[in-house]
Parts: C-alpha cells; structure tokens; sequence
C-alpha cells in the first residue's frame, strides 16, 4: 500500500492513471485527476470511522452472514445489551446497518453490498 506522498508523486509521474473507490454506493474518484466531492469525502470518512472500532467492526464482520436480533449479537459476541445497542445506532446513523422490525423484535442488518465489499477486503488482508 502506498503513503500519501508516495501516491501523490506517482500521481505527478503519471504512472496513476485511475481510481475507483467506491463506499457505501458511493463512487468517489473515477480518475486520478478528479478530486472526491466534499459531501461524499466526508460521507466516506464517516463510514470508515464507524466501522473502525473493534466492537463495530466484530458487529458488522457477523451481520455479514444475515440478519441478527441484538440478543444474538450479545450472545455471539459477549458483549453488554446496553453497548451492543449504542454501536448498533452508530452504524445505523452512518448508514452501514438498517433494522427491521416485526413485532417486538427488532432485526439489524448491513444496508447493502458495498459495505459487505468494504468489510470482506479489509478481512480479507489480515
């Protein structure tokens, strides 16, 4: 992986050409010359803060498999009900996990395929 001043002489070379990153169903740059949107950097920047702490992202990493009520997340992960359900309206503020309810029941979910990407990639390279 490059560091930023890495990135940005290769940048000035030329030898970049492209990037395509796309977040939470956001494409950021298309091309190495264009700068990512204000809204959308800062859209992005949220959601990769979110996800980046150890509780959040052990929470994400199991609702990769499917739907999960907030006592089988305390179960799986052994964490406390109280701060299972402070995370979870972390993530879901950013946009990363949606809930569904049915009944009393409250079902949490990860909102879509791009933060399904973003997680398995960052698992992937551990």
């Amino acid at each position: 992986m490059l560091d930023k001043s890495e990135y940005l002489d290769r940048l000035k070379a030329g030898c970049i050409t492209t990037l395509i990153l796309t977040i939470g169903g956001i494409t950021l740059a298309r091309f190495s010359s264009e700068l990512i949107p204000e809204d959308a950097l800062g859209r992005a920047v949220g959601i990769l803060k979110a996800v980046a702490h150890y509780n959040r992202l052990q929470i994400v990493n199991t609702l990769l498999s499917g739907e999960f009520r907030v006592k089988q997340l305390v179960d799986q992960l052994g964490l406390l009900q109280s701060n299972t359900s402070q995370h979870l309206s972390r993530l879901r503020s950013h946009g990363i996990v949606k809930s569904r309810r049915d009944g009393y029941k409250v079902y949490y979910s990860l909102t879509n395929d791009s933060i399904k990407k973003i997680v398995e990639s960052i698992i992937a390279e551990i």
